[in-house]
């Protein structure tokens, strides 16, 4: 691998490439991110007819102006029909994303 260099313009940040896993958080997994979206459809249309995401669950919050799509990398026969069942599949999936959609951004 190619040694990450400083620049004049950037940090040398070579450590991060070979630094150990922290006993402490080695069985860590990245479970969820969060994305903030102007578009909910477009954006849809990103994660799952590009990357190949599936819609796992939505929620819509008016009281509170935003909207929330949970996508991850799942099989949709995974998927289960009920709202609780699709909520701890959003919970307990690795790389799942959550799409915030605030109303009028």
């Amino acid at each position: 691998m190619a040694r990450l260099m400083a620049t004049s313009s950037s940090p040398d940040v070579s450590r991060f490439v070979t630094q150990p896993q922290q006993d402490a958080t080695k069985d860590f997994v990245m479970q969820q991110t969060m994305v903030r979206v102007k578009d909910p459809l477009k954006s849809l249309e990103f994660y799952c007819d590009v990357l190949g995401f599936n819609l796992v669950m939505y929620r819509e919050f008016p009281q509170w102006e935003f909207n929330v799509y949970f996508v991850a990398p799942v099989d949709p026969a995974t998927i289960p029909e009920d709202e609780d069942g699709r909520w701890r599949l959003c919970m307990n999936t690795p790389g799942c994303i959550e799409l915030t959609w605030n109303y009028g951004s």
